[in-house]
């Protein structure tokens, strides 16, 4: 295994110290789709720092890799995001991250979510199935041009999931 480049570790410096202070008396699970060149180091790192990391990624080999170095391996984009008060996006490209995050089928935040409409005001249907829940905080660290991140942010707020931020690696 190599060791992850400087700004990995900084990166996870950062994002423990995030995460303990908004984090209440125990650590709470984080859910991570990426596991390639730079997001298994991510990942791995917060799993060696005591964090629960629930990571997937297209490639079953970097889900087993990531499983041996400690990680919980999820069965699907979902299922990682699943309960997840905190969720790290590192895929390489926007449109990755749009797949991953809103268009496929077994999205984090399905884009295709049927809407409720009460007193003019436009909301998910509670009993549609979005993994990432109410009130969790999505880590957008992909390489993406800044228009993408906020398109982000306003998609979810359209369905009520308010924060997220891009967070530059590189």
């Amino acid at each position: 295994m190599s060791t992850p480049p400087p700004q990995l570790d900084k990166f996870v410096v950062a994002l423990t110290a995030v995460l303990s202070i908004m984090a209440t008396s125990q650590r709470p699970t984080v859910g991570f789709v990426g596991l390639g060149a730079m997001g298994f180091g991510m990942a791995a790192n917060l799993v060696k720092e005591g964090y629960t990391v629930r990571g997937y990624d297209v490639f079953p080999k970097s889900i087993e890799r990531f499983q041996q170095a400690g990680g919980i391996a999820a069965a699907s984009l979902s299922n990682s995001a699943s309960g997840c008060e905190y969720y790290i996006c590192m895929v390489a490209t926007a449109l990755q991250a749009q797949a991953a995050l809103f268009d496929s089928e077994d999205a984090i935040v399905p884009g295709k979510h049927p809407v409720c409409h009460s007193k003019g005001i436009q909301f998910t249907d509670p009993n549609y199935p979005i993994a990432l829940p109410q009130g969790a905080t999505l880590l957008l660290c992909s390489t993406v041009p800044s228009s993408y991140a906020q398109s982000v942010q306003s998609q979810l707020t359209s369905i009520g999931l308010r924060r997220g931020c891009d967070v530059h690696v590189a």
